[in-house]
């Protein structure tokens, strides 16, 4: 397995109606380019969404204040 590890990068916490979103980008730590298709999720729940094309992601964080966040993609280490 590659050691290379995910870097995410929180673009823009907003809130909206009480529901706080959180957008960002991941990328390749060696090559700093955007990783499509990477899985992020809160670890132990039903609420994720995986990066488009780009890397990019939205993801309603709104009730989840100090749940643990999870990036994982086949072939990379995931990263918590």
């Amino acid at each position: 397995m590659k050691r290379i590890y995910l870097v995410a990068l929180f673009l823009l916490p907003a809130l909206f109606a009480q529901a706080q979103v959180f957008e960002g980008l991941v990328k390749d730590a060696k090559t700093n380019q955007p990783l499509p298709y990477v899985n992020v999720g809160i670890i132990g729940k039903s609420v994720g969404t995986v990066t488009d094309s780009a890397g990019r992601y939205k993801l309603n964080l709104g009730g989840h204040d100090t749940d643990t966040l999870k990036l994982s993609m086949i072939g990379y280490v995931p990263l918590t």
